[in-house]
């Protein structure tokens, strides 16, 4: 059952490769970087407390949503009907040593697909409350997007994270630097 709506969900969103404008000038070369390279960065996936050193691994999948309605306007005019790009993303999490996960993702490889896109992220969860289910953690991440060999783009960040966690629901809240080339 679970294997079969992994697999509709992954299939029913095909990524395709979106057309960048040419003829950019500086100014839009650092509002793409903006809207495709930051918006592309890793994002956690998972619940905010730590994973622990069990056996196993943390599985996710999103869907990701940019809205590119933008690019039009930018350099010399594409013929683009796209008002999003959208992509599915896989999350594999392991819990390791002393509170600290490790994630990796990326972009499902599907014929036809001229995106790559992959990354990961280290947390450390430093704090975690007694009596109330609070903890503090800290990540590093880093990923690379390739799309159609027009846009590449290496993002790198780390941020610090709150995160509040009872059962069947969990919030957090965060802030931190994020850097896109």
């Amino acid at each position: 059952m679970y294997a079969f709506l992994f697999a509709s969900l992954l299939f029913s969103t095909p990524a395709q490769a979106i057309e960048i404008p040419k003829q950019l000038t500086s100014a839009d070369r650092v509002e793409v970087v903006k809207m495709l390279g930051m918006n592309t960065s890793s994002k956690l996936l998972t619940n905010p407390y730590p994973l622990g050193g069990y056996a196993g691994f943390e599985v996710g999948l999103s869907v990701e949503i940019i809205d590119i309605e933008d690019l039009k306007r930018l350099g010399a005019t594409v013929d683009n009907e796209e008002r999003e790009f959208r992509y599915p993303k896989l999350s594999v999490g392991k819990g390791l040593y002393n509170d600290v996960d490790m994630f990796f993702h990326f972009i499902p490889a599907a014929p036809g697909i001229k995106i790559s896109e992959y990354g990961g992220l280290l947390r450390w969860s430093f704090f975690q409350a007694k009596f109330v289910p609070i903890n503090l953690s800290w990540n590093v991440h880093a990923s690379h997007i390739d799309i159609n060999d027009s846009f590449e783009s290496q993002t790198v960040g780390t941020n610090l994270i709150s995160g509040i966690n009872v059962q069947n629901f969990s919030i957090y809240f965060g802030d931190g630097y994020l850097e896109s080339k």
